[in-house]
C-alpha cells in the first residue's frame, strides 16, 4: 500500500441514496468525459464503468472541488458526487473499487483516529495490469438495482428519437411516457405528457441530487422543441393531443418565438373544408355569445388546434368576408323567446290557458308573424 486518502465523510451520510442513483454518479462522469464504456451485468450484480484515456487526480476525492464548473455542457458540476456515491454503495453492502490508470484505489470506513470515527477511505495500491484507463467496478448489486440504472440512463435502452433540436430531443416512449431526461440521464416523470424527452443540461440547470426541475420550465421547453419539429404529420399528432406538453407550441409568448407554425395551413384548409362560413373558437363562452348573436360558429375543445387554424391565411380570407354580428338583433332575441315559451307550454300543457282574450298558442303564432315580417 502506497498512500491512504481519508475524508470526512461518515456512514449514513447518503443514507436516502438508492444504489441506482448512487451508481448513476459514475454514469454520469463517463458521460461527461464522452470516451466511455459502461457494462451492466444484472445476474451478478455488477457494475463496471470505462473512461478511457482518464486518470483521476486524488484531490477529485475532496468535497467540493470539481474541473467542470462553469461548463453548461456538463452534468456534473458540484464537485461531490463520486465520494458521496461510493460512501453510499458501501454503506450499503457493496464493493467498489478503482482502477486509476496505473494505481488501484480500494474504498472503505476506516476508523479515523483524529475524529473517533469511522470515515471514508481509498486505499492506494500499485496496479498491476497497467493501463491508461478509469475503470470504475461496482459489485454487491441487486438484480433490480441493475435493471433500474438501465432505466436511470438513456444510452443504455434503446429508444427511438423522434426529432432532434438545440433544446434536447423528444424521444418515443419506454415503459412509461412522460419520462424527462436531462443529458440522457433520468430526472422525473410527467404523466400528463404525451411524450418523453432528453434535454440539453445547458437548457435544464438541476439541483445537486438531479431530482428536481421546474414543471413549468420544462413545458416552456418542450414549446420550444416542437416549434422546431421538422416533421408535420408528428406536429399535428401532438397539437391534437391536448397533452400538457404540448399545451403551450402555439402560444409565441412562452417560447419567444413568433413563427408561424408549418401546419397552421393544413389546419386551416381542413376547417374552411369542413366547417365553411363558421367561426372557430375554444372559449366555450365565446361561443355560447356568437351564437346567440345569429353567428354560424364551431366550437373545437382544443386552443392549441384552434390557434393553428386562426393563424392559416385561408381562414383569416374567410373571416374577413363575414358579416360577424357581435350583438343580439331583435330578430334573433324574439326568435329565442318563441322557442323559449314553446319548450314551456309543451312542457307544461298550457296551450289552452288564456291572456287577455287570448290563448298562450295564439300568442306565439303572433309573435312568429311578427319575426317573419322581421
Amino acid at each position: 500500500m502506497n498512500k491512504v486518502y481519508k475524508t470526512n465523510i461518515t456512514k449514513g451520510f447518503c443514507f436516502q441514496w438508492q444504489k441506482s442513483k448512487a451508481c448513476m454518479e459514475f454514469v454520469s462522469n463517463a458521460l461527461d468525459q464522452g470516451n466511455y464504456d459502461i457494462d451492466t451485468q444484472t445476474s451478478s450484480g455488477k457494475l463496471v464503468v470505462t473512461n478511457y484515456d482518464v486518470k483521476l487526480d486524488h484531490k477529485s476525492l475532496m468535497l467540493g472541488l470539481s474541473s467542470k464548473r462553469g461548463d453548461d455542457s456538463k452534468r456534473g458540476v458540484f464537485g461531490c458526487g463520486l465520494s458521496q456515491a461510493i460512501a453510499a454503495l458501501i454503506d450499503q453492502d457493496c464493493k467498489v473499487t478503482l482502477y486509476n490508470a496505473d494505481v488501484v484505489w480500494e474504498c472503505s470506513f476506516e476508523l479515523c483516529n483524529g475524529w473517533g470515527y469511522e470515515v471514508l477511505t481509498f486505499k492506494e495500491y500499485p496496479n498491476q495490469e497497467l493501463s491508461p484507463n478509469l475503470k470504475v467496478v461496482v459489485t454487491g448489486l441487486h438484480e433490480d438495482d441493475v435493471l433500474e440504472i438501465e432505466k436511470r440512463c438513456l444510452v443504455l435502452q434503446d429508444r427511438e428519437v423522434l426529432f432532434s433540436t438545440e433544446y434536447g430531443d423528444v424521444i418515443a416512449h419506454g415503459e412509461d411516457n412522460g419520462e424527462i431526461f436531462c443529458g440522457d440521464m433520468y430526472v422525473c416523470e410527467n404523466r400528463a405528457f404525451n411524450y418523453s424527452y432528453n434535454f440539453a443540461p445547458k437548457v435544464l440547470p438541476l439541483n445537486q441530487d438531479r431530482n428536481s426541475a421546474s414543471q413549468w420550465e420544462i413545458s416552456r421547453l418542450t414549446a420550444k422543441i416542437w416549434k422546431q419539429c421538422p416533421d408535420k404529420e408528428l406536429l399535428v399528432e401532438a397539437i391534437k393531443s391536448k397533452k400538457a406538453d404540448c399545451e403551450y407550441v402555439m402560444d409565441s409568448w412562452y417560447t419567444s418565438d413568433s413563427s408561424d407554425l408549418s401546419v397552421s395551413e393544413d389546419f386551416g384548409e381542413d376547417y374552411v373544408e369542413q366547417y365553411k362560413n363558421h367561426i372557430v373558437t375554444s372559449n366555450f363562452d365565446e361561443y355560447e355569445q356568437l351564437t346567440k348573436c345569429g353567428n354560424k360558429v364551431k366550437y373545437l375543445d382544443n386552443s392549441n388546434q384552434v390557434k393553428a387554424i386562426k393563424e392559416s391565411r385561408v381562414y383569416t380570407e374567410m373571416v374577413a368576408s363575414l358579416e360577424i354580428i357581435e350583438v343580439e338583433s331583435t330578430r334573433t332575441k324574439l326568435e329565442r323567446i318563441s322557442l323559449a315559451f314553446q319548450q314551456l307550454i309543451a312542457d307544461h300543457d298550457h296551450e289552452d290557458d288564456q291572456y287577455e282574450g287570448f290563448t298562450m298558442q295564439e300568442h306565439i303564432d303572433t309573435l312568429d308573424e311578427i319575426i317573419y315580417e322581421l
